[in-house]
């Protein structure tokens, strides 16, 4: 699988995303300070969200826990805080791509797939609900991009029936093993979920999205077959907002992708003849 000229596969370096979710609080300058932040720190690409919470969100959802010890009170009215226009994320795609960043979007609703196309990203991901949901992934499979996968919360079954409906983009479709949980305690990571992926489905290139507050756990997914890492990033992880708690500030996430990288070129590492 090929993310602009970057081959992703077990036999090269790991991918790492920096997802920058909506920890910019819908505030256009603060997304593209974690731009600024994501390059700096070595990060691989950034991701971005793309919903529009009326659409998305029922007026009877309710608030994650996760979202409520944040201190939010409505879910409608969090997700409204946290939009961010497509202008807005024109003007961070452009800064990623000037920084030498690839650029990722989740898009949420099969009906923002011609807003999001508006744009140059790399590639495109769906969250893990969406494994189930076929007229959006196969419009995401129609764009011509790479498309990445998450699996929070879904059955093998559901998973296997996700990759059958994109059997004809096999060539440029990777898979995420991903805990719903934010943030992912160790007891929860789940890591040999990378090890059933890579099983079951040997010719796509899997993945861990990683929501556990710690940078060394890219590195032990690397060390289980992972070669796409996904770790949100902030500003603050004491920041007020659901996603801060589970993600890394730049300098530990930095860290976490350096880590990884030294992991998976040491395991690489062959001495034909030792000494």
């Amino acid at each position: 699988m090929l993310i602009g000229t970057r081959t992703i596969s077990p036999d090269h370096p790991p991918y790492i995303i920096a997802e920058l979710g909506v920890n910019h609080d819908g505030d256009p300058r603060r997304a593209l300070e974690l731009v600024r932040l994501a390059a700096d720190a070595g990060a691989d690409a950034i991701k971005l969200q793309l919903f529009e919470a009326d659409r998305l969100m029922s007026k009877a959802a309710k608030l994650a826990a996760y979202q409520r010890a944040a201190g939010e009170r409505d879910p409608i009215e969090m997700l409204r805080r946290l939009e961010l226009s497509i202008d807005d994320m024109k003007a961070c795609v452009d800064l990623a791509h000037q920084r030498g960043l690839h650029t990722i979007v989740s898009v949420f609703s099969v009906e923002l797939v011609p807003l999001a196309q508006r744009l140059p990203w790399d590639a495109y991901k769906t969250a893990s609900p969406d494994i189930i949901n076929k007229p959006l992934l196969d419009a995401l499979a129609a764009t011509g991009k790479p498309l990445i996968v998450s699996t929070g919360a879904s059955t093998m079954e559901e998973v296997g029936r996700a990759v059958e409906w994109l059997e004809a983009i096999h060539n440029r479709l990777a898979v995420m093993q991903c805990v719903s949980c934010y943030p992912t305690s160790f007891d929860q990571s789940e890591l040999g979920g990378i090890r059933a992926l890579a099983s079951a489905f040997p010719r796509l290139p899997i993945g861990y999205s990683d929501h556990t507050p710690d940078e060394a756990t890219g590195l032990e997914a690397v060390n289980h077959g992972a070669c796409v890492l996904e770790k949100h990033m902030t500003y603050s992880s004491r920041a007020v907002g659901p996603d801060h708690a589970a993600s890394l500030e730049p300098a530990m996430f930095a860290v976490y992708g350096n880590t990884a990288r030294v992991g998976s070129r040491m395991s690489s590492l062959i001495t034909p003849d030792l000494p």
